[in-house]
């Protein structure tokens, strides 16, 4: 009789309204959208792209607690219009693409910070380290189109990305920034 409360309980929560409406899922147009990174290498800014990644977003502005957002990142597929800085990423010092072939961001909850601006709140994961970030973002949703764009700062070595020469910050900055421009249809 004591297992009962406890699974009827259990089973109210699970069958309630709030806890079973997922948010609406969106597919990103990967054509007209855009993941890159901004880094300082002896003092001259560079902007590369990552050319495969993948996103699962589940999003309503009016369903927050519904919303999730996952991004997986094909580290390997970094470019920065450089064919021997490029290779020079995918090495064991930068990205080490053979022990860590993928980075990933996951989001814990997100927040409104104002008029269409949120912030996902989670964790990203490159090199296998992972830490705590919040992602802010602008937001417009018009018939069933969104459009996101938004901008992360790092620091590269606390993620390990820099080993041996490359841990010297005076050949490349430890900032770097993370940006995104993202136009994603509404599933049906």
């Amino acid at each position: 009789m004591r297992l009962l409360k406890p699974l009827a309980l259990l089973l109210a929560v699970a069958a309630s309204p709030a806890a079973a409406q997922e948010a609406p899922r969106w597919s990103v147009d990967h054509e007209t959208s855009e993941l890159a990174f901004l880094f300082t290498q002896s003092g001259s800014e560079y902007e590369g792209v990552f050319q495969a990644w993948t996103a699962d977003i589940a999003f309503d502005p009016e369903n927050l607690a519904g919303s999730a957002i996952a991004v997986t990142i094909d580290m390997a597929s970094a470019e920065t219009g450089s064919d021997d800085r490029d290779q020079l990423l995918r090495t064991a010092p930068l990205f080490d693409v053979e022990a860590y072939p993928e980075g990933r961001f996951e989001s814990d909850e997100i927040v409104e910070t104002g008029e269409g601006a949120y912030e996902a709140r989670g964790r990203l994961t490159l090199r296998d380290v992972t830490r705590d970030v919040a992602l802010p973002f602008t937001l417009t949703i018009d018939e069933g189109v969104a459009e996101a764009e938004g901008r992360l700062d790092i620091e590269r070595l606390d993620y390990g990305v820099g080993q041996g020469q490359w841990a010297d910050t005076s050949m490349v900055a430890d900032p770097v920034a993370i940006r995104f421009e993202i136009r994603a249809d509404r599933a049906e």
